[in-house]
């Protein structure tokens, strides 16, 4: 564990990283850039390809980065398998999921019921890289609405290589998708193949407030061992 200090500041964690000239990061559910920025900011000669799939998102996301060769969006979605997929698109656009809302959970709320569907192409992280020849990825983000351990399922093949040195992905502690996996199964599945949990960052409370239990946070997972 870090101090108290830097553990919930993602931005410092990812500072920690091995450092790298040119560093390769792959980031599922970009949205509109934000976060892509931080990167650049932190490597301003790292590659970020950026998948979002949702029209709304990818708009802003590729007029923000236009002229940008290191950015590259990408508009599709990420899965355990390439093909297609269906996103639930709710009223609040960031709770977005391929995964049903839970209405019978405690947490939910009016923003996340469905306004639409929208069906996309879904690619794999190991489909991609393999495709594009990247065969090293110093970070992977994920942030896609409790579908995240089918995209971890999508880079097996990476991972199992320790060819994806750390892994910075949403985890959930309550049921507010419909069969979200929770932070200890995801945990597990990291463990299982070689990666060491990190820390918590981000973590969410806000409809919680009176227990102060989290709902979801992001966590980071780091492969210590040399790819094989």
């Amino acid at each position: 564990m870090t101090d108290a200090v830097t553990r919930l500041n993602p931005y410092a964690a990812w500072r920690r990283l091995p450092y790298v000239k040119s560093p390769i990061i792959i980031q599922v559910g970009a949205r509109t850039g934000g976060v892509t920025i931080a990167f650049k900011n932190i490597w301003p000669d790292g590659i970020v390809y950026c998948f979002e799939p949702l029209p709304s998102g990818f708009n802003v996301l590729r007029e923000r980065f236009r002229g940008i060769g290191s950015v590259i969006p990408i508009n599709k979605a990420v899965a355990d398998k390439e093909g297609r997929v269906v996103i639930n698109v709710n009223h609040m656009e960031g709770t977005s999921s391929v995964l049903n809302i839970n209405q019978e959970s405690p947490y939910f709320r009016y923003p996340y019921i469905v306004k639409r569907t929208v069906d996309v192409e879904a690619v794999t992280v190991d489909g991609f890289c393999s495709r594009h020849g990247i065969e090293a990825v110093n970070l992977l983000m994920i942030d896609v609405q409790g579908f995240e351990l089918w995209v971890l399922r999508g880079a097996v093949g990476m991972l199992r290589r320790h060819a994806i040195k750390a892994v910075f992905t949403e985890v959930y502690f309550v049921d507010l998708y419909e069969g979200v996996p929770l932070f200890d199964t995801v945990k597990q599945a990291m463990e299982d193949i070689g990666y060491r949990f990190e820390n918590l960052y981000n973590i969410g409370r806000w409809a919680d407030r009176e227990t102060g239990l989290p709902m979801w946070a992001d966590a980071m997972f780091i492969c210590d061992q040399e790819v094989k």
